[in-house]
């Protein structure tokens, strides 16, 4: 059973992602014996995919319990048979002790004076608005900073929700030297053009290659690509280590560069 699911997921660069989805899911659910299925962050999908898995997810309701993560958004609601699905409501208060946690054991290992780290820690725990991912790039951006005045400039001039973060992080792009400046772009370029997640050899191969050729310039190869990406391109875009994939660091990045 494994063995046929990954061969199924495996194709989803080759079909639709809807198609895909329903075949790994029908497959689980042929036994006819009722199972759970988990189905997280549906809210990230691609538009392209959403009026299959629409018509999709009643069709499994007959023959599966389903648990649905996902923002509350109107076509996911929709597709609900009304009075059979429980909704469960998470609000942001709900994270903010585990974000206050989070926050104080990434402040704790800087190497900021116990004044800034208080004043850092206040500040962003009380911007993340139930948000980890907004704190967590936020602390990355405070961290670059070279001096107490800079620190309290960018503590100032916090943005709000995480497109404002997004547009701080380019803008910590564009003020690096211009061949990291075009190498960072290059990265984030072929990231979301790619219509599946690359692994880093095909992302190397696709920043040295300029588009309509089919001829890398290996003379162009970063020797430490992998590290080059974090430098250049901060947390916008993160490696997976066990996979050997890059991608951007959460969905909304993607909504935030179409």
């Amino acid at each position: 059973m494994v063995d046929d699911v990954f061969a199924y997921a495996k194709t989803a660069g080759e079909v639709t992602l809807a198609v895909s989805f329903e075949r790994v899911l029908s497959l689980l659910v042929s036994n006819g014996k009722q199972c759970l299925l988990i189905i997280d962050g549906l809210d990230e999908s691609p538009n392209i995919g959403r009026a299959a898995l629409q018509q999709l997810i009643p069709r499994l309701e007959k023959t599966a319990k389903i648990f649905l993560a996902s923002r509350q958004e109107s076509w996911i609601v929709s597709m609900l048979p009304g009075g059979r699905f429980r909704s469960l409501i998470i609000r942001p208060c709900d994270n903010d002790s585990d974000i206050e946690k989070f926050v104080d054991q990434k402040v704790q290992d800087s190497e900021w004076d116990q004044h800034t780290k208080s004043t850092v820690a206040t500040f962003i725990k009380t911007g993340a608005n139930g948000m980890f991912l907004w704190a967590e790039l936020m602390l990355h951006h405070i961290s670059q900073q070279t001096t107490p005045n800079e620190i309290t400039m960018a503590l100032s001039q916090m943005p709000e929700g995480l497109p404002g973060v997004y547009r701080r992080l380019l803008q910590q792009i564009t003020r690096q030297s211009p061949a990291r400046r075009e190498f960072a772009r290059r990265i984030l370029q072929r990231t979301f053009s790619a219509i599946r997640q690359l692994s880093l050899e095909e992302l190397r191969t696709a920043v040295v290659t300029i588009p309509g050729s089919k001829v890398p310039n290996y003379g162009d190869f970063v020797p430490d690509f992998k590290g080059m990406i974090t430098a250049t391109c901060g947390p916008l875009v993160e490696i997976d280590e066990t996979k050997g994939l890059a991608r951007f660091v959460h969905a909304s990045a993607v909504e935030f560069f179409s």
